[in-house]
């Protein structure tokens, strides 16, 4: 087994041209339990110890918007597409407000769908003669708070022999992340939830690795997830290729899909180099010269740090505005310092109460769901999804966007049900004095 992980690892390395700044080693059973707390001593006779990155696929989403509204892009948030037509002189989209129900029309000389699980949806409109192209597959994640699952700042990759899978268990903001499954998925695409079986095998397998005891009640949080796999040879999703596939899908109109997370600054570089191909275009894609969130950290931090003292907020708050917004957490305290909005959005979680007036102001967030399941992930980290004692959300969220008593009774019912559909468990309930 040391051998094989050890290949694996060097190939690994290899895959990525050596640019880590330091290479794959193994660890001893001592150097590995100091690394993961929660292992049980005695268990396991070692490790390796390499090197990877994580992100935050909201917060990603968002600074790729603001990056492209900063070059000219316009961005429409709850407008899906629900007519399409083309011709090789150009295309036309129908797109319907789900707030107001308005109507209007985009013209362009192309499109790209790049629509993920919903991308066989999207092309039916205009070839709904077609057979699908993909297959979607499950994944889902559960959360816990590091008090019941004690992490170091490493991650563990564990091999999960019993059950003939890896379980990952990553320290993920506040939280510890762990997961994940990989099923064929044929239900509703716009609602993937955790079901019975999933919560089961994902703890069975934690409290197997870790000797540990926990069962639904431990749980924060938890989110399904579909993946959008090309469709290829029969048989498990799990062997389906995450490679992606630019492709014709009408005159005028080209389709993205497959890949994967890690692969989607490619993905684009393809998809924007084939328009720029046709359309004779002068240059192709720049995304190798746009950064995100911030090219000088370092400096980020000390104006941060600064001000944030002289506000009274903690060190945490500061290390999630940077991970949150880059150069804009600086916006974010700006808002904090105006509005004396400098405490916790929700008791126990180092997200800023001002948060949610900036997101409302300057990250089209307009639902309360937005805010706690887009904007600060309290919806995952919260075990009541941003909706217990002493959280202000709904309430800043009522004032910025002028909802009343019933408008906001509505909005908290909604994400509570939301959450609840795709937790598959109820909330806890408010505790009662």
């Amino acid at each position: 087994m040391r051998v094989k992980f050890g290949v694996g690892l060097w190939a690994y390395d290899a895959l990525a041209s050596f640019r880590s700044n330091q290479i794959h080693k193994h660890l001893s059973a001592e150097e590995t339990e100091s690394m993961l707390p929660a292992l049980p001593e005695g268990k396991i006779t070692g490790g390796f110890l390499y090197y990877d990155c994580k992100t935050d696929d909201a917060r990603l989403v968002m600074e790729v918007l603001v990056a492209a509204v900063r070059i000219g892009a316009v961005v429409a948030n709850y407008s899906p597409v629900i007519g399409m037509e083309s011709s090789a002189e150009g295309c036309e989209a129908t797109v319907q407000d789900s707030l107001s129900g308005d109507i209007f029309r985009v013209r362009a000389k192309r499109a790209v769908v790049a629509g993920g699980v919903w991308a066989d949806r999207i092309e039916n409109l205009l070839r709904p003669e077609k057979e699908d192209r993909l297959r979607s597959s499950k994944g889902i994640h559960l959360l816990f708070s590091r008090a019941d699952i004690p992490m170091s700042n490493a991650a563990a990759l564990i091999p999960d022999a019993e059950r003939e899978r890896m379980l990952f268990v990553i320290p993920w903001l506040d939280s510890v992340l762990v997961g994940t499954t990989d099923t064929e998925y044929s239900g509703d695409i716009d609602a993937p939830a955790v079901d019975d079986g999933d919560r089961k095998y994902v703890l069975d397998a934690l409290n197997s690795v870790f000797d540990l005891d926990l069962n639904d009640a431990s749980i924060a949080g938890a989110y399904a997830g579909l993946r959008p796999l090309v469709k290829g040879k029969e048989g498990a999703t799990a062997d389906l290729s995450r490679r992606h596939a630019v492709y014709d899908v009408a005159p005028s109109v080209i389709g993205i899909t497959g890949g994967k997370l890690t692969t989607w600054r490619r993905m684009a570089e393809d998809a924007v180099n084939r328009l720029a191909e046709e359309l004779d275009a002068s240059r192709g894609s720049r995304t190798e010269h746009i950064r995100l969130g911030t090219s000088d950290l370092a400096a980020l931090n000390l104006a941060l740090g600064r001000r944030a003292e002289r506000l009274g907020i903690p060190d945490a708050s500061v290390s999630s505005l940077v991970r949150s917004y880059g150069n804009r957490a600086l916006s974010v305290l700006d808002v904090a310092e105006e509005t004396g909005l400098t405490g916790p959005l929700v008791p126990g979680h180092p997200m800023l109460a001002a948060e949610a007036v900036y997101t409302a102001h300057s990250e089209m967030a307009i639902r309360l769901t937005d805010l706690l399941c887009r904007r600060t992930r309290l919806a995952l980290t919260n075990r009541e999804a941003g909706l217990g004692i002493g959280s202000r959300a709904a309430e800043l969220m009522a004032a910025e966007l002028d909802w009343g008593y019933a408008k906001t009774k509505i909005e908290v019912e909604t994400h509570r049900a939301a959450v609840e559909l795709e937790r598959g468990l109820s909330l806890p309930l408010p505790a009662t004095g």
